[in-house]
């Protein structure tokens, strides 16, 4: 039974369920209403009330509100209405009826999308990023757009197949001064660049290494930087290369993987230097081995993913419910643990205990018998699911996990990050070699050997 109690309003919009919360602002599925029984289904962006009179956080608001509206393509979420209620500063966009790629990796058998689908997303990311890209204000001036925050929970699948871009309240542009400051790290640690890390000016191809890191995700199956907020983690994506796809699936299509590891390239001169570039690869790949990219496939596997959600609204209109009002009483999706949930601009340091200790030392242990010769990784040639268009695969993977040196002393703030990651090249640790413990021992007995041979030979 619905309850009596008028639903909140904003402005001109009907707020009928929260759509989650960040660290700066709300997200509010509404319904603008107008005249003649006009109703329009939108995503509604507010400040949180505890923080609305932060002038850092009004700006980044506006500012990501200004920027959006002027940018029009049919893979960005479009923004519609910005205003003002009662001191409350609140934009409404585009809402889109599916969920975010990070749900649907997680529910994603293997956590692995079909090829065409993988290659759907990641050219429908791209073709997204190419127009903020190379975006201009009104006097024609570049405004040189930098998203910074291209990661799963930012990109949107609707169910009939249309990805979307979303979230530019961390985004970099010319017009952003006073939020484009050098040095300062944003965005979320396990999809950040190299240049990003280091907290280095950032160009559109900072924008095609997050793009990598979602495409190898989408076709490996697995994260590519497992931890969040440490240094180590982030030493790994700057001072060391991303492993090559077909180290996990040994029947990972070469031209695939090349086009991936340039994706993935540390220097940014040997990486695409645009997200068209990337796309058109992507699309030549797909082209040359007969992939069927496309919405309609794309809407098959999300209707199969969700088929209970996509069901629930199908019985809904057909009688006679409008969606918002089968959103609006719907059961909220449970949360999904995600890691770099939210994006890293905060002087708030990571915790360090021994926990997190612990927690390295079973990483590292998950890590050797993962990648030794006779473990899983290297005897599973059965997961077949991205690299093969509807494949199926015998065999779940477990999620990848990388030893990273400890780093010595009290935890760091962002802010601090890039200083001492310049400084850290030299900590640095990859997995030691079996050999090595092998070879200390051979040394002692020499010792020994040795010793003996002194003290008891005669000549």
């Amino acid at each position: 039974m619905q309850s009596s109690n008028p639903a909140p309003r904003l402005g001109r919009y009907t707020l009928l369920r929260s759509l989650g919360a960040g660290g700066m602002a709300e997200l509010f599925l509404a319904r603008a209403d107008g005249i003649e029984g006009f109703a329009k289904l939108v995503a509604l962006k507010r400040i949180l009330p505890h923080k609305a009179t932060n002038e850092r956080f009004v700006r980044m608001l506006l500012n990501e509100a200004r920027l959006v509206a002027g940018l029009n393509h049919p893979n960005i979420a479009q923004v519609y209405d910005i205003g003002l209620e009662h001191g409350e500063y609140f934009f409404a966009m585009e809402y889109v009826h599916g969920q975010d790629l990070a749900r649907v990796l997680h529910r994603a058998p293997l956590r692995k999308l079909h090829l065409e689908n993988a290659l759907h997303i990641a050219i429908g990311v791209c073709a997204g990023l190419h127009c903020a890209h190379i975006a201009r204000d009104d006097t024609g001036r570049p405004l040189d757009i930098v998203h910074r925050d291209v990661s799963p929970s930012n990109v949107l699948v609707s169910y009939q197949g249309a990805v979307k871009l979303v979230d530019f309240g961390v985004a970099k542009a010319a017009t952003l001064v006073s939020e484009t400051r050098e040095g300062v790290i944003k965005g979320k640690y396990g999809y950040m660049s190299p240049e990003q890390c280091l907290g280095d000016p950032l160009d559109r191809r900072s924008d095609v290494f997050a793009v990598g890191i979602l495409l190898w995700e989408m076709t490996v199956g697995r994260r590519l930087y497992m931890f969040k907020g440490e240094l180590a983690s982030l030493q790994r994506i700057v001072y060391a290369d991303a492993p090559r796809p077909s180290k996990y699936d040994p029947h990972y299509p070469e031209e695939l993987e090349h086009i991936v590891m340039r994706a993935l390239a540390r220097d940014p001169r040997q990486r695409y230097q645009s997200a068209e570039q990337l796309q058109i690869d992507l699309e030549q790949y797909a082209l040359d081995h007969r992939l069927a990219v496309s919405a309609v496939s794309m809407a098959i596997e999300m209707k199969t993913l969700f088929r209970d959600d996509v069901e629930a609204w199908t019985a809904a209109e057909r009688a006679g419910q409008s969606l918002g009002d089968h959103l609006a009483t719907a059961t909220p999706p449970p949360p999904i643990e995600l890691d770099d949930e939210e994006p890293q601009d905060s002087p708030t340091p990571p915790p360090v205990g021994p926990q997190l200790e612990l927690g390295r030392a079973a990483a590292a242990r998950a890590f050797e018998a993962e990648t030794r010769p006779d473990g899983p990784a290297a005897r599973d040639d059965s997961d077949s699911r991205a690299t093969t268009p509807r494949g199926t695969a015998k065999l779940a993977m477990a999620p990848a996990v990388v030893e990273l040196p400890v780093a010595a002393g009290p935890p760091v703030m962002p802010q601090q990050l890039s200083r001492q990651l310049r400084k850290s090249q030299e900590t640095v640790r990859l997995r030691p070699s079996r050999s090595v413990p092998a070879i200390f021992v051979l040394l002692i007995v020499i010792a020994i050997a040795a010793g003996w041979l002194v003290l008891f030979q005669r000549p």
